[in-house]
């Protein structure tokens, strides 16, 4: 038995493991094992694996036939022996002291899974810092080494946040009260159902206040590059019958609107098929937008423009006009923003006599 089990699903990641294995390695915290899932790789990934667990024994490889992330994530929690589990992507980065602080945290509180700060790899820099769900903005001035929420603090986030498994580290009792905690296979999206089953169920979610993850955004071989548009209806009916069977419905219907409608109109990006796109009205006919208080007015009108559009190339068409329209006002916005700083100014009030004087000198020319 471990303290810690990282489950981490591999396709051809031989161009990332050598950084990515190095940083799990070299944990300030080291009781745990490393379960990489060889997803039916073609490169060298296998051999790049077999090198590093030569030297840490720490390592367990599970091979097996191109199946997807969903199956690679079960296969890896079927096989594992830790007290708390993490899914970790293979192109990925942890600061050294992730499974420390979010160990720390989890005990601290007594909670069934933490959440933490993220940022961004971009061309094998880092970047920007996303904060999925902004604890340190919703509860202000906290010892979050000794707070915990339920969802009902969080609401917002159960069907509108970032469901990736990463955003997570879990206390494995959590999971295994739950026989249905598995991802969905064969499918893209797999981790949709997971995140929001992981929200509503967890009676204590906690909060560490540093960014511990980072991840790549500009990897050719992620799902997100992949034509897997027509998965997200399946997963959409798949949500839906979650909250249904567990009673949940009634109190999300509003999120739930939201949900599905920004999931299926994000992944109507040309090109579209046009199987894709009467699948999208058939879908969203039944969302009422008048009586909605959740869904976002920007979201509100691209559905809008979506159903007065006859055609995919209709409503490309029309929501780029749109687009354009909401970045002039955006940019307006941001140039007024400036101007009324610099009017409101002591450099500028200072200044004043020397702007009349060159305003009177100007006239006299």
């Amino acid at each position: 038995m471990v303290e810690v089990s990282i489950i981490m699903p591999i396709f051809n990641g031989e161009n990332y493991l050598n950084s990515t294995l190095p940083c799990i390695l070299d944990q300030t915290f080291s009781d745990f094992e490393l379960i990489c899932v060889n997803d039916g790789s073609s490169d060298n990934t296998l051999a790049i694996l077999n090198e590093f667990s030569k030297n840490d024994s720490r390592i367990k490889i599970i091979s097996q036939k191109n199946s997807g992330p969903g199956v690679a994530r079960n296969n890896g929690m079927k096989n594992c022996n830790g007290n708390f589990i993490y899914f970790m992507d293979y192109d990925d980065y942890i600061c050294p002291e992730f499974l420390e602080l979010n160990l720390n945290n989890i005990k601290n509180n007594d909670s069934d899974f933490t959440i933490f700060k993220v940022g961004k790899i971009k061309n094998n820099k880092f970047v920007n810092e996303r904060n999925y769900i902004p604890f340190d903005e919703i509860f202000l001035d906290c010892n979050f080494n000794n707070f915990a929420v339920d969802y009902h603090s969080i609401k917002e986030n159960v069907l509108n946040s970032y469901f990736a498994p990463w955003t997570k580290f879990y206390n494995k009792d959590f999971l295994s009260r739950y026989e249905d905690f598995v991802f969905n296979e064969n499918i893209a999206y797999e981790d949709v159902l997971f995140h929001v089953k992981s929200m509503l169920r967890a009676s204590k979610i906690s909060f560490v206040d540093e960014i511990l993850y980072y991840y790549r955004i500009d990897n050719p071989n992620s799902v997100t590059f992949d034509d897997t548009s027509m998965d997200i209806y399946p997963v959409v009916d798949f949500v839906c019958e979650f909250l249904k069977n567990e009673n949940y419905f009634e109190e999300f219907e509003q999120e739930y609107e939201f949900f599905k409608t920004q999931q299926i109109t994000f992944h109507m990006n040309p090109p579209v098929s046009e199987e894709y796109f009467r699948l999208a009205k058939s879908y969203l006919n039944d969302v009422n937008l008048d009586k909605n208080e959740v869904i976002p007015i920007n979201l509100k009108e691209k559905y809008q423009i979506f159903f007065e559009s006859d055609t995919p190339e209709d409503y490309h068409r029309v929501y780029s006009i749109f687009e354009e329209h909401l970045n002039l006002i955006n940019e307006r916005n941001r140039l007024l923003s400036i101007k009324n700083c610099l009017v409101s100014s002591r450099s500028w009030r200072y200044t004043k006599g020397i702007r009349m004087f060159f305003q009177r000198f100007r006239r006299l020319r």
